[in-house]
């Protein structure tokens, strides 16, 4: 019993020291606004706390009111505000931030016809009103790190970004890989946090693409997180995932990598 005991206390350690920590859900209960997100948030002067406000841009083909109703289902437990954009670009039953052939993927493709209108969309909406976040899903997250390759992002007042199903965005390659002084990265980047949701099973846009974008933020300074679950490339509804994402949110101390392993089916 002893060298059981023993044993378990290794692989705890070892767990931890690796960073692959294994999550336990924090909320139980989803009425009101979790206490430990409300220590960490801004009140105002009657101290009542202010909500978060997160903005978020949807993927290909998707619309902004499906992703807002999506988003409030999976945060209802936490005080915030979100607010969707709907990008520019009709694409099946929904709409595209840019335009690209047909079979034509946002890591291969050479151009985004169309970024400069949406980055400009996304810019207006920042420069109209405070966000505190910004989520991206797919090609939401796709712009999202474009625009931070093009310095378009990081001088904002938001300093944290969280990416669902990323892919790099390969037209602005040269500039997210530009050289960095080792030991110096960018003034404006190192204030970033970024959050980056990815699954396992995804076959849309790979994990290993969301690696290579991990690095590059790396490199320019930003602060990092993994949270990989066992699911495909549409946004999770696991409420052990969004059980992490609150702590994010709450500025707890994490793991920069989660791993969220299947359910059990017994």
């Amino acid at each position: 019993m002893r060298i059981w005991i023993m044993l378990l206390r290794t692989c705890r350690f070892w767990s931890v020291a690796l960073g692959f920590t294994r999550h336990t859900p924090i909320y139980t209960s989803y009425r009101g606004t979790a206490s430990q997100l409300g220590a960490m948030m801004m009140k105002n002067a009657d101290d009542t706390e202010l909500p978060l406000r997160i903005l978020a841009l949807h993927g290909s083909e998707g619309r902004a009111a499906s992703l807002q109703t999506l988003l409030e289902g999976h945060l209802r437990h936490i005080n915030c505000e979100i607010t969707t954009i709907q990008a520019p670009f009709s694409k099946g039953a929904g709409y595209a931030w840019w335009q690209l052939k047909t079979g034509e993927r946002s890591f291969t493709a050479n151009t985004y016809p169309g970024y400069e209108e949406s980055a400009a969309l996304v810019t207006q909406t920042l420069q109209k009103r405070k966000f505190d976040v910004v989520f991206g899903h797919s090609q939401g997250a796709i712009l999202l790190v474009a625009m931070l390759a093009n310095n378009q992002l990081a001088t904002s007042s938001m300093r944290r970004l969280i990416l669902n199903g990323v892919a790099w965005p390969n037209p602005f390659s040269e500039q997210l890989l530009s050289s960095v002084p080792s030991g110096s990265p960018d003034k404006d980047w190192g204030n970033l946090e970024v959050l980056q949701i990815i699954g396992v099973q995804d076959r849309i846009n790979p994990p290993e693409q969301a690696s290579q974008v991990e690095e590059a933020l790396n490199r320019r300074g930003c602060k990092t997180t993994q949270l990989h679950h066992p699911g495909g490339h549409s946004i999770p509804s696991d409420k052990r995932i969004w059980n992490i994402v609150a702590d994010w949110l709450a500025y707890k101390s994490l793991s920069r990598v989660f791993f969220v392993e299947p359910e059990s089916v017994f």
